[in-house]
């Protein structure tokens, strides 16, 4: 099990509460824990201009190359996807 499903389950289950602590995020919680990660946001629009109807994106890279990853629309629901886990890149070589 890598880094990055463990986080998720945690996340999820964080988020799904209705009792949440204020203010403290499921990357904050992630944080208390000390697991060492990368947290990285961004924009996915269409063009080369940020729009309402575009996407933003959280990634968390793990020390183990595990990532959890998640979209939210830019409009004021700000709706999201739960948490999701991408396992470490594999490797590919090319035969000689």
């Amino acid at each position: 099990m890598h880094d990055a499903e463990i986080a998720i389950t945690l996340m999820n289950r964080w988020e799904r509460r209705e009792t949440v602590k204020a203010g403290q995020s499921a990357v904050e919680l992630l944080r208390e824990g000390d697991l060492g990660f990368r947290h990285i946001t961004g924009q996915l629009v269409a063009g080369s201009t940020p729009r309402e109807d575009g996407w933003t994106f959280e990634c968390l890279e793990f020390d183990d190359g595990s990532r959890a990853f998640r979209l939210a629309d830019n409009v004021e629901s700000c709706a999201r996807t739960p948490w999701a886990a991408i396992p470490p890149m594999l490797q590919t070589t090319t035969p000689e």
